[in-house]
């Protein structure tokens, strides 16, 4: 695929600005840039979501146009998104089957062929999924892996990933790698999207950086590194700043600790999904929690909160009880009213503070908003704008500016950074050491590896709702914690 000065604008606004862009068979080609540079609006060219305001597309050699899905899908053209696209109450084979053609038999759906259909391409792939299982039981690698292989039961051309690793530990994505350099060896051309830099320059022939709605440059494998890529995605240059537009904006200088802010031990869920947990977390402190996948990560965090219900242990809070706000790992279903503007989203949680004898006063909204988007730099077109229609990380950033309103103790942030471009993750970081800077303390679980070293002072481990180890010190890097999740050597007591 070929595109020759694609653009497309949204009224007076431009989303994607004259651009250039080859796909080649059997490349893979990764797309970065900030949140609102253009990058989902490319995707939605590319599938046939919405048609481009100019420029040309062109496909084998001739040029295309698409007014509907199903136009892409039938050349070849397919896209596992961001928010994950499956029926929860369906089995996973069922949803392998979601907009194909039911193999029949005597007039009645043949469940046989589809089985074995979906098992033969399972194997040519190298996949082993329980087909018969319903997808809320499945973890979010089985679910990331059966959208993929939902995207490949037919020929496939091109296969566009949206931050497919977005809630995978390490081990998981490696797996992902896996499936994508065996479909870009069968010939499939493979855009892939993604913040993780890293991996993004481990497994792309080429990146192509967007900035703006523009192509801001394109690398060939080794061309670049990714303080570069920073660099051409903010538009500054590795010299500009005292190199602030590539390097973490944090003072590394450990600061000193004060009381516990609140004590857990030996916590339990009702519903058996936190087991025996155990840790203190101190003000001024980022206190990170690791494990693998169903380790019990978010429900302790969702216990923490007060979302699930304590049937076993203690938990002491610091008196008076320190106000607390949970960063939930779904922003979109959990974190926003999504139908709801800017404006409302950003006071939801404070609307006391805006009231007058029990009316709303909207200037002292908008003046509440207006502080948030200007202190944490939210695009977006006016204060009424839906949540919705906002970018990934502008989104992410109205949950954090909700958060902030609430002037917390405690901030329980779980996968904060999901999903948004290194520079929104770098003032996500900024923004959480300045609130231990200012006594606060931040529980903070995230499925990247590097950047809970880069983040957390302590990294408590749990496995299978179970806390197994505290590490700090000498003992927290990369090789301690990987061995203590898969239980390889004796650690210390997390107690």
């Amino acid at each position: 695929m070929t595109l020759r000065k694609l653009s497309k604008s949204f009224g007076s606004q431009a989303a994607l600005q004259e651009v250039d862009l080859t796909l080649q068979a059997g490349e893979v080609h990764a797309l970065v840039g900030e949140n609102g540079a253009g990058k989902s609006t490319l995707i939605k060219v590319l599938t046939g979501v919405t048609a481009p305001s100019g420029g040309d597309l062109r496909w084998d050699g001739r040029s295309v146009s698409f007014t509907a899905p199903s136009q892409a899908q039938a050349l070849g053209i397919r896209a596992v998104h961001q928010e994950r696209q499956l029926v929860p109450g369906f089995s996973a084979l069922e949803n392998l089957y979601l907009g194909l053609a039911y193999p029949q038999r005597a007039g009645r759906i043949d469940w046989r062929a589809m089985r074995l259909l979906a098992q033969r391409r399972q194997a040519e792939l190298d996949l082993d999924l329980p087909l018969s299982a319903l997808v809320q039981d499945l973890t979010p690698t089985q679910r990331t892996l059966t959208e993929l292989l939902r995207a490949v039961m037919q020929p496939s051309r091109l296969l566009i990933l949206d931050e497919p690793t977005a809630s995978l530990t390490d081990q998981d994505a490696q797996r992902l790698f896996a499936l994508v350099r065996s479909l870009s060896a069968e010939g499939c051309a493979v855009l892939y999207v993604s913040h993780r830099l890293e991996e993004v320059l481990d497994l792309a022939d080429r990146v192509t950086v967007l900035r703006g709605g523009q192509v801001a440059g394109t690398f060939k494998r080794g061309e670049a590194v990714a303080e570069q890529l920073v660099s051409v995605m903010s538009g500054t240059l590795a010299s500009d700043q005292g190199h602030s537009a590539v390097r973490p904006d944090a003072d590394q200088t450990p600061q000193p600790l004060g009381a516990d802010l609140l004590n857990a031990r030996h916590l339990a869920s009702r519903d058996g999904r936190v087991r025996d947990v155990s840790f203190a977390l101190r003000s001024g402190e980022i206190l990170g929690i690791y494990g693998l996948a169903g380790s019990g990560r978010s429900e302790l965090l969702e216990t923490l909160a007060g979302f699930r219900v304590l049937s076993g242990g203690t938990l002491e809070w610091a008196a008076p009880r320190p106000t607390t706000v949970l960063i939930p790992e779904d922003r979109r279903a959990h974190g926003l009213v999504a139908q709801m503007g800017l404006r409302e989203n950003v006071t939801l949680a404070t609307l006391g503070r805006h009231a007058r004898r029990g009316v709303l006063s909207r200037a002292s909204e908008r003046q509440a908003t207006q502080h948030a988007v200007d202190s944490l730099q939210i695009r977006a077109a006016d204060f009424e704008q839906r949540a919705e229609e906002l970018s990934g990380g502008n989104q992410q950033k109205v949950v954090f500016a909700r958060a902030l309103a609430q002037q917390p103790h405690i901030w329980l942030c779980d996968e904060p950074t999901q999903a948004v471009d290194v520079l929104t993750r770098r003032a996500i970081h900024r923004l959480l050491r300045d609130q231990t800077a200012r006594g606060a303390g931040v529980v903070f679980v995230t499925s990247d590896l590097s950047e809970m070293l880069d983040v957390a002072g302590r990294v408590l481990v749990l496995s299978a709702g179970r806390s197994v180890a505290l590490l700090e010190g000498p003992d927290l890097n990369r090789e301690t914690i990987l061995r203590t999740c898969y239980g390889s050597t004796p650690v210390p007591s997390a107690s």
